[in-house]
């Protein structure tokens, strides 16, 4: 029966979002109330699976509209022998407009007690995003006794104008043991640091100033760093003499290409080893000067001669130095204001060499070799003589006198380099690249003439230096890296470095002597390789309709982040054209600085998916340590297409979220919370 334009009443109606002639679910209803593009109000309502009743409720308001509506969460039951009858996720969602949402909702546990959990969002297009969520609990079953948890996490983006922009990474927990008693996601659970991080950026012609709030702590072993405020203002290089407008097509004269550029740093930092240690604290402030006169010669050959001064402000320095008869220091910090000068000078030369071949060969047009070859001398006198008032010395109780620097515990700009350094650097960078040939499309679609697209190939540099003033080890460690470019293999991955030492080690002094190899002996090496693996191929196909419309519900667009999702396990969908995709990331990392103590860590991290039927999914995530033979950590996860309804199972064997998650729900993004749902992760509160 019809009410004006948009209100229908129906008798012995049925409500579905499954689109079969016969739906796999539905709600019948005695009496209904369709207001179009609205809400649907019924009663009593009986939910049919399969045309078997489930479950009744005496009254119901669905939404019958597109985007996001408020109203209230509708709470989920189970039970469980450790927390007893349970009702999850009663609340209420407040959307009130297009920028804004907001929820919150509670969870009671028979046998623990209260958990409160929600957030908000926000968001405006080209201006500003943000989130925030939070949990509260008291529960009394993780350690017999009633429990205070609580967390806090929330994010900001906001464009302030052209050149300047705000963002804001924020997390703060109650306790060191909060991820292991609430999550059941083993990345979160097995990170180890918490980090809070707000910042600010301007840019203008002239340079920029950038200013930040930083925060970390250390959840296993409480060492913490806070860093506020920490504002830096550089600005960029510009000539000391600008060349004049009427001669701004007159070459440049040599003074023309002096630049000079300046940048400050102020400072504040807190610094704590542990939770009992005691807290160190500092304020300072740090410029640096510098003039280049970049040129030229035989237009081949580029020579930058530079000179870099820098003043470092402090509030506190050690003074009195000395040692009681235990050998222990005992020198005072004197606050107030001090200043410290140094300075360094050098000179860079550098060119490029190129190398062209054309072999025809394989779709391969050109082959190229680009070699840049580069030298460096730099000066910097012995800031730890007397005369520049930087160190003191102390006799200690052998006799022996020793050199100590004012600043050397200094937890802002570090200590006064000691020594007087003449260095000569030397430098070769290889980029090789290539110009494929590829097959162009003419406008009716059809295979036309052949372009060249350049791409990279591999990266490979290496560096060395040698000090003339140095006492001892005057040649440094020779390092060397190695990549490969993504334009060669998209799903290969390889990066390699490497240091040599040209210094033999004396076993039997137990440390490394000034006498030289034959050949440079490898002390440290890393290498980082993978490559993944697919079947099928194309394009991932678009989502059906009612697929679509759930994602972005249920991350409400324009918002990215769904509420309370960070605690479960992760998730990783197969495209629906792929029949099978697998990834394998290798890591070796070996240190032979001392070859009686040998270090090695060598592991590989492996995750698939395989579609086994039409509607099957199967995933697999592991991470398994070579050398020890030992399963670190590894997933198992099962999803089904119901159709209308999705089945999601993921299995933790092991490792610290060692348990199940079993959840089948609707996947109309009106209907979601209409779902079964299974864990069992021991105490995780967010089951």
């Amino acid at each position: 029966h019809k009410i004006g334009e948009n209100t229908l009443y129906i008798s012995k109606g049925r409500f579905t979002t499954c689109e079969n002639r016969e739906p796999h679910f539905y709600f019948q209803t005695d009496e209904m109330k369709l207001v179009y593009k609205d809400k649907v109000i019924a009663k009593p309502v009986i939910l049919y699976i399969h045309d078997v009743p489930i479950f009744a409720i005496p009254y119901g308001i669905f939404p019958n509209r597109t985007g996001r509506a408020s109203g209230i969460t509708p709470p989920s039951y189970n039970e469980t022998p450790r927390e007893g009858k349970q009702v999850r996720n009663f609340g209420y969602f407040w959307a009130p407009n297009d920028y804004f949402d907001a929820l919150f909702q509670a969870d009671f546990l028979d046998k623990a007690g209260f958990l409160f959990h929600g957030g908000a969002r926000y968001a405006r297009r080209y201006s500003y995003t943000g989130n925030i969520n939070f949990s509260y609990s008291t529960l009394s079953y993780i350690t017999g006794e009633k429990t205070r948890l609580w967390n806090i996490d929330a994010s900001h983006s906001q464009t302030l104008s052209e050149s300047s922009n705000l963002n804001a990474d924020i997390h703060f927990v109650s306790s060191k043991s909060f991820y292991q008693f609430t999550s059941i996601n083993e990345q979160q659970i097995l990170n180890r640091q918490i980090r809070t991080n707000i910042g600010y950026n301007s840019n203008y012609t002239w340079g920029s100033v950038s200013a930040s709030l930083s925060q970390s702590r250390n959840l296993d072993n409480g060492q913490r760093e806070f860093t506020f405020p920490n504002v830096t203002l550089t600005k960029s290089s510009r000539p000391l003499f600008p060349k004049p407008a009427a001669s701004r097509n007159q070459p440049d004269r040599w003074y023309q290409n002096i630049q000079y550029g300046y940048n400050s740093n102020l400072l504040r930092r807190e610094s704590q080893a542990s939770d009992t240690a005691v807290v160190l604290s500092a304020l300072g402030m740090n410029h640096n000067a510098s003039l280049s006169a970049p040129f030229k010669v035989l237009s081949y050959v580029n020579v930058n001669p530079s000179f870099s001064l820098q003043e470092t402000w402090f509030d506190r320095r050690e003074e009195r130095f000395g040692f009681d008869v235990q050998n222990h220091d005992t020198s005072v910090t004197q606050k107030g204001f001090f200043a410290r000068h140094t300075f360094s000078t050098g000179v860079a030369v550098s060119t490029k060499v190129y190398g062209v071949t054309n072999p025809g060969l394989l779709g391969v047009e050109t082959f190229r070799h680009v070699m840049t070859p580069s030298l460096s001398l730099t000066y910097r006198p012995d800031f730890s003589s007397r005369a520049w008032g930087y160190y003191e010395t102390a006799r200690d109780t052998s006799g022996q006198t020793r050199k100590l620097d004012r600043y050397r515990n200094s937890i802002l700009f570090g200590g006064t380099p000691s020594g007087r350094t003449l260095a000569l650097g030397a430098s070769l960078s290889n980029v090789f690249q290539a110009k494929v040939l590829t097959a162009e499309k003419d406008t009716a679609g059809k295979d036309g003439a052949h372009a060249a697209r350049p791409i990279d190939l591999l990266n490979w540099s290496s560096s060395i230096s040698y000090n003339f003033e140095a006492d001892a080890f005057k040649l440094s460690t020779l390092a060397t890296s190695f990549s490969l470019s993504n334009d060669l293999a998209r799903n290969i991955s390889l990066s390699t470095s490497l240091t040599h030492d040209f210094y033999r080690f004396d076993r039997t002094l137990n440390r490394r002597v000034e006498k030289l190899n034959k050949l440079p002996r490898l002390i440290n090496a890393s290498v980082t390789a993978g490559f993944s693996l697919s079947g099928g191929g194309g394009q991932p196909s678009k989502p059906s309709t009612e697929t679509e419309t759930s994602a972005q519900n249920y991350s409400s667009q324009p918002f990215q982040q769904p509420y309370n999702q960070q605690f479960l396990p992760q998730y990783s969908a197969l495209p629906a054209d792929v029949p099978w995709n697998a990834r394998f990331d290798f890591n070796y990392d070996v240190s032979k600085a001392n070859p009686s103590a040998v270090t090695r860590t060598f592991g590989v991290n492996v995750s698939g998916n395989l579609r086994v039927s039409r509607n099957w999914n199967a995933g697999y995530r592991a991470r398994y340590d070579i050398l020890e033979r030992n399963m670190v950590s590894q997933s198992f996860s099962f999803t089904r297409d119901l159709h209308c309804w999705e089945m999601r199972f993921e299995w933790t064997p092991d490792g610290p979220a060692a348990g199940y998650f079993f959840i089948i729900q609707v996947k109309s993004a009106a209907l979601r919370d209409i779902k079964v749902q299974r864990t069992d992760y021991g105490s995780r509160i967010f089951n």
